[in-house]
């Protein structure tokens, strides 16, 4: 499902537990190109995923002080995946990914922990950024099955003095990741592996 209010584009959803486990039909192959996103919550996908999404590109977008940024996000109960997303060509102020909502999970929980796999994020400029906290916060499952995994940034450009933090992940690579000042930003890492800047 695409929200759309008052012609902005709010969010990316697509079932949710029980209903979405239960029928299992995943969204694939959406395109979001050349949008504006002004001010909302953040340019977000889930976290009604329990169906599953796939092959989602983001390109050529830019996004104001959302209060995520750009978000890919479920809870541990919701079951379903959000894989293969790639982000493009875009001007955000801020990259989240989060595994711990305090949602209501709408009943029965799914029988398996979600899976966040296959993201790209290269060409972006999160410079402009006033965002508290991380410029990159990615936070995968804490379930050693499922952490985030296979994650790409490259040619990336972050305010000064960024930091970058990440969590219950595995195969993250940074790539020219830097801020305005051509420095490398901080990284803190907490239960993860083959982290590599």
């Amino acid at each position: 499902m695409l929200l759309f209010y008052r012609g902005r584009l709010y969010c990316y959803k697509i079932w949710e537990n029980p209903e979405g486990n239960r029928i299992g039909k995943p969204t694939r192959r959406v395109r979001i190109t050349d949008c504006n996103f002004i001010k909302g919550h953040g340019i977000s996908i889930g976290s009604e995923m329990s169906g599953g999404v796939s092959d989602v590109l983001v390109r050529d977008c830019q996004a104001g002080p959302l209060l995520h940024g750009l978000q890919i996000k479920g809870t541990k109960q919701r079951g379903g995946y959000v894989k293969n997303v790639r982000v493009l060509d875009c001007q955000l102020q801020q990259i989240t990914i989060f595994s711990k909502l305090p949602y209501n999970n709408d009943g029965q929980a799914a029988p398996e922990i979600p899976t966040f796999s296959d993201y790209v994020f290269n060409n972006l400029d999160l410079s402009s950024s006033k965002q508290k906290g991380p410029a990159i916060d990615i936070h995968g499952f804490e379930d050693p099955n499922h952490k985030l995994r296979n994650v790409i940034f490259s040619d990336v450009l972050l305010p000064a003095n960024a930091t970058v933090s990440v969590n219950d992940a595995e195969d993250v690579i940074f790539t020219n990741v830097l801020t305005k000042d051509e420095s490398k930003p901080t990284y803190t890492l907490k239960d993860s592996k083959n982290i590599r800047y």
